[in-house]
């Protein structure tokens, strides 16, 4: 595989300020001559927020039926979201650079650079819990950026034959002369579960800021993983040992209803719901005024339900998506404990675990509610588990979970559906475990097919 990215890094190692850096929230770069030599190093290459902390792809959420727009707005998009929209099979269209590709491939490029330096380091004693902890960190980010690259480029995983073909370029060497070697999705999920659960052990149970790894945030990506993989049982089990650790949710009683901007900016820890904190590759289809929420989403909303005025602007032409956990127009991407109450519902839900999972939706959905308006009698008994999936749809709108979401349920008959939409007068369909819901790895990167 030809990964460019390469280039990219040589000249950064050579330009990034890599010692000295005092707030990782800096996104401008200084110069420095400096190649990572010392702890210190290391640790400034992971608190690269800007590549480190937005590597979703953004592609995916161009897809989902969440949102749709007119064709005035389908025309003004970049070509690459124009396909996205309309799930063409060339996507790209001839374009070279695609940054939901690049991108989490850079931020592997930075993990393996640490991971392979610190292994080179002698360090004192004192030293060596510290140098554990980034190697930690390291592999979260790791493990975050191929969990990401798996949703929107390779298909749903399911227990049969599919999903032990080698498909996944998988890069653990910073070493530029050292092709990938391809994994299956099953190899590839098991390292990643084997990478976080290494990771836990060396950190601490909260980050200073939401913008760093934790083992709250290793717990929740396990959790994310083992859903993925239908065991619903360890999903169950590493949510619940998250929700152990923090379980805040914010109180939309407390949110501001008369403004674009309702939610505080999440990556500074003003937003103790987030477990951690990332954001997805943007586009212009995510901030356009001509980009709208489905009407049948928007009705599924109730009148005291506090979400239907937090999270959406009604206007003369539609009903726009205002509310997001990045406090700005950005698309959060990352892992809310809101989440992992529903991972947790869901898992119980299909376990016969009915009581837990009524209990979960109703801590949530309280928190949502006008105050003392939501009654646990209307979570059903005999409907449950479409309940949970109807919550978790209505909660994570605008996230990077709804096209996995679709991906996964496609794989049972009673949960699959098939998508729809109309441009210029023509009707595009993507029907259920279609070979479009896994995006094309682009051309110029190269491709073991087997």
């Amino acid at each position: 595989m030809k990964i460019k990215l390469v280039y990219f890094f040589l000249l950064f190692l050579l330009c990034r300020t890599l010692t000295g850096c005092s707030d990782i929230l800096d996104a401008k770069p200084q110069q420095s001559l400096l190649v990572p030599s010392k702890l210190s190093d290391f640790q400034a290459l992971l608190d690269d927020f800007a590549l480190m902390n937005y590597f979703v792809s953004g592609l995916s959420s161009v897809a989902v039926d969440d949102f749709y727009t007119t064709d005035g707005g389908w025309q003004s998009l970049q070509p690459i979201e124009r396909n996205a929209y309309l799930w063409k099979e060339d996507v790209y269209d001839n374009q070279v650079d695609v940054s939901d590709w690049n991108t989490p491939y850079k931020v592997v490029f930075n993990t393996n650079i640490v991971l392979d330096g610190l292994s080179d380091l002698s360090l004192e004693a004192e030293h060596l819990d510290e140098s554990r902890a980034i190697r930690a960190r390291a592999l979260f980010y790791r493990s975050f950026a191929y969990y990401a690259l798996t949703q929107t480029f390779f298909p749903a995983f399911d227990s049969g034959e599919s999903s032990n073909k080698q498909i996944v370029p998988v890069q653990l060497s910073s070493d530029v002369n050292e092709p990938a070697s391809y994994r299956s999705l099953h190899e590839l999920y098991q390292m990643l579960i084997s990478d976080l659960t290494d990771a836990a052990t060396a950190l601490d149970n909260l980050a200073s800021i939401r913008a760093r790894p934790s083992k709250m945030a290793c717990y929740a990506l396990l959790a994310r993983i083992y859903l993925l993989l239908a065991d619903y049982e360890d999903a169950a089990r590493y949510a619940s040992l998250a929700l152990e650790i923090n379980s805040t949710l914010l109180d939309y009683s407390t949110i501001p209803l008369d403004t674009d901007r309702p939610f505080p900016n999440s990556h500074l820890n003003a937003n103790e719901e987030v477990c951690f904190y990332a954001g997805m590759t943007s586009y212009s289809y995510h901030r356009a005024a001509l980009t709208f929420v489905a009407p049948e989403l928007y009705t599924l909303y109730e009148e005291d339900d506090l979400r239907k005025n937090i999270l959406f602007k009604k206007g003369d032409e539609g009903i726009n998506l205002k509310g997001t956990y990045t406090g700005n127009s950005s698309r959060f991407a990352g892992i809310t404990n809101a989440e992992l109450l529903l991972i947790r519902a869901e898992c119980n839900a299909r376990l016969g675990n009915h009581e837990q999972t009524k209990i979960d939706l109703t801590t949530l959905l309280k928190k949502r509610y006008v105050t003392d308006t939501f009654s646990d009698s209307v979570i059903p008994d005999d409907d449950l588990l479409n309940f949970v999936l109807l919550e978790r749809r209505k909660e994570l709108v605008g996230r990077d979970t709804s096209w996995s979401d679709l991906k996964r349920l496609n794989l049972d008959s009673e949960t699959a559906i098939t998508l729809s939409r109309m441009i210029d007068g023509v009707e595009y369909h993507l029907p259920p475990n279609d070979d479009r819901y896994a995006f094309p790895i682009p051309q110029a990167e190269g491709h073991n097919p087997s």
